[in-house]
């Protein structure tokens, strides 16, 4: 036997999972830990792509639940949300930089850059305490 497991992939995923919860003690403190590390995941995914994050809590929710899967369906809709209205941001601003660029010079100059604007939406009663971090301007 040589000390290797096997599992094949639809027993394997509840077995893991069933270790976890078991690590964790209970239900709730193992989906509230995934909670807080779906947060993370998330401020820290630039891109604002959330697939994986979506395939994941659905196959979650079929093992926890809907309503104890909640407050992680919440959270990717705001970064969704964030990813619509940055999106409209940057086309205002784009818009408006071309309509003055055409207006006064049609030249391209330094100050006509697009700014960097970066916003996330967070639903403050559905995402974990946000940890207290400085703020590191963009060069």
């Amino acid at each position: 036997l040589g000390g290797r497991v096997t599992l094949n992939r639809k027993s394997g995923a509840g077995d893991i999972l069933a270790m976890l919860v078991g690590i964790y003690g209970s239900k709730e403190l193992f989906v509230n830990e995934y909670r807080v590390m779906l947060a993370d995941k998330l401020l820290a995914n630039l891109g604002y792509d959330t697939d994986k994050e979506v395939h994941n809590l659905e196959l979650l929710k079929l093992r926890f639940g809907e309503i104890s899967m909640r407050q992680c369906e919440i959270m990717i809709k705001d970064i969704d949300d964030s990813k619509r209205i940055i999106s409209n941001i940057h086309s205002t601003i784009r818009n408006k930089n071309e309509k003055s660029k055409t207006k006064t010079n049609p030249e391209k100059r330094a100050d006509d850059e697009e700014p960097v604007v970066d916003a996330a939406i967070v639903s403050h009663i559905f995402w974990p305490a946000l940890q207290k971090a400085t703020l590191n301007n963009h060069p």
